[in-house]
């Protein structure tokens, strides 16, 4: 029997009547943030480090019963070189919350990085249009459209007049 797993650390609920059954519902076993490879991944491309963050735990409010009253599960997680600040209470467990809040504040600097780079796009865009040079045809038209315009402004001086 000593071949035999830890069951607590598999990660699986274990059998009624195998330990007390007023820990059952404390048997599984919660992932740590690292151990989470898309996080990282997305951390990593996203340009923050450990480090920048800061996470402060506090009680938590709404249905939990006696839970909310005695844990500090209610997450706030702040990157401190940007001051960006995300907070997660929508859990019972904290471990949870901390990687809701933080794939919410790794949503922010994605939607950031995304925002930038359209941006980016528009004004190259932009540029390129501004630097073409116009066709025969397209001079025609922006010429008759400005006469066009300056007659309805002509027509406009002579009732008033």
């Amino acid at each position: 029997m000593a071949d035999a797993p830890d069951l607590k650390s598999v990660g699986r609920k274990l059998p009624w009547g195998f330990e007390s059954p007023r820990r059952y519902h404390a048997r599984t076993k919660m992932l740590p943030l690292e151990s989470d490879p898309s996080i990282e991944t997305r951390m990593r491309l996203c340009g923050i480090r450990n480090g920048d963050l800061e996470e402060t735990f506090t009680r938590s409010s709404g249905p939990g019963g006696q839970n909310v009253n005695k844990v500090s599960s209610r997450v706030t997680i702040r990157h401190l070189p940007t001051g960006i600040s995300v907070t997660a209470s929508d859990s019972r467990s904290q471990s949870q919350n901390r990687q809701i809040a933080l794939k919410r504040l790794i949503g922010i600097f994605e939607t950031q990085r995304a925002q930038k780079r359209q941006e980016r796009l528009a004004a190259a865009s932009k540029a390129r249009r501004q630097k073409a040079d116009r066709s025969r045809a397209t001079k025609r038209k922006l010429v008759e459209g400005k006469r066009r315009r300056s007659e309805t402004k002509k027509l406009r001086g002579q009732i008033s007049g």
